[in-house]
């Protein structure tokens, strides 16, 4: 019987017997333990560990590349009509801007702090819903925001930066508000507020294609060498230049041309042709633009660029269809945060109003690109589609 205590004797081949003298070094039985781990158990671990922090990291990265483009994809939408710097373009209106314009409903009144917006100013082109909005926020804000249909123009016509204080309306929300290309153009046709050259132009064609212009009348006529050359400053209607504007009278037609008085002819105007209001490109040339759709574009990049003015607080786009969509209470609540006042009002419902119908053939004129700047049109959110 082995001794317990006595070391295990060596075997022929050098090792030293296990207890049951198989010359393996391990014991079996009650010590049937193996006191060396294998190598391949450690690999298999290590494998397993490795595995498992690949794995894990590449999770990680898929998830920080899905926020990344996720958050790009949306500040491209927002930049779409929201006006992320545009570079300067004298011939087509465009020009440097800063700030973001909130430009979709989701985005009113980010990082506006409350309380920061003291004044309200409607913007739009005519034919765009501005009276409607006008009205309707008035009845809400006016009783402690003012609420204007003017920044430092008329709602309708381009904006300036002015050195005029009492234009200056500190802490200022603009609404820039707009309609879809196919019915304003519509709109426009049917009823072209202060512009006589293109009344009862029945063919589509026709309009989109005629000069945004007409011959000075009247008044206009009779003005001194410096005021049409502007050595007298800006002494035309709304603060322009006599190049920049026809006519540049309020009413430059002679007295009582309308009424009879003038000639013994009484005569109805119609859509404010009595006051013609024509703006010249928005780059100080004097020089017409070649149709309305060129002044949209032209009139859309400056209404945007409101949002640069020092005194504005921020800009918004509002789109005529979304409103009647969705009814005006999500504008009232994003109005609120900011002004930190209270509306006192109820918010228009949903509407469904009948849409003008669209020529086929001046839908597809719309879309090509050679006739409309869709880039201006996708800043503020209409896409070809």
């Amino acid at each position: 019987m082995m001794d317990p205590m006595r070391s295990p004797e060596p075997s022929s081949n050098g090792h030293r017997k296990g207890a049951n003298g198989n010359g393996n070094g391990n014991m079996k039985g009650r010590y049937d333990v193996s006191l060396t781990p294998s190598p391949s158990k450690y690999r298999r671990k290590s494998n397993s560990r490795r595995n498992f922090l690949l794995c894990a990291f590449t999770l990680m990265l898929m998830g920080v590349l899905y926020l990344y483009l996720d958050y790009n994809a949306s500040q491209r939408i927002i930049e779409m009509a929201g006006m992320r710097k545009q570079q300067g373009d004298k011939g087509n209106g465009k020009s440097s801007v800063d700030k973001d314009v909130q430009h979709a409903a989701h985005s009113w009144g980010r990082g506006v702090k409350e309380g920061a917006v003291k004044s309200i100013s409607v913007l739009g082109e005519r034919n765009s819903g501005t009276t409607w909005v006008y009205d309707h926020l008035g009845t809400c804000f006016n009783h402690t925001v003012p609420v204007r249909r003017r920044l430092t123009r008329y709602k309708h016509w381009f904006q300036h930066q002015t050195d005029r204080k009492d234009r200056q309306y500190e802490g200022s929300l603009v609404l820039a508000q707009f309609r879809n290309i196919f019915e304003w153009t519509r709109a426009m046709q049917a009823t072209p507020h202060h512009a006589p050259a293109h009344l009862d132009v029945k063919d589509w064609k026709e309009y989109v294609t005629k000069t945004w212009t007409m011959e000075r009348v009247g008044k206009d006529l009779n003005m001194t060498d410096d005021e049409k050359s502007g050595k007298a400053g800006p002494i035309c209607q709304e603060g322009f230049f006599y190049k920049d504007v026809i006519t540049c009278h309020v009413r430059p037609y002679p007295d009582g041309y309308w009424d009879g008085t003038y000639d013994g002819k009484k005569r109805r105007h119609r859509y404010s042709e009595h006051q013609p209001f024509y703006e010249m490109r928005n780059d100080g040339s004097g020089e017409p633009y070649d149709n309305v759709l060129q002044m949209r574009a032209a009139k859309i990049y400056n209404f945007l660029d409101t949002v640069s003015f020092p005194w504005v607080e921020d800009t918004w786009v509002l789109r005529y269809e979304d409103l009647l969509k969705e009814g005006t209470q999500h504008l009232i609540e994003s109005i609120e945060k900011v002004t930190g006042v209270k509306a006192n009002c109820t918010a228009s419902p949903p509407q469904n109003r009948k849409k003008r119908e669209i020529d086929p053939d001046l839908r597809e004129y719309l879309l090509n690109e050679k006739n409309v700047d869709w880039k201006a049109e996708k800043l503020i959110g209409y896409e070809k589609e």
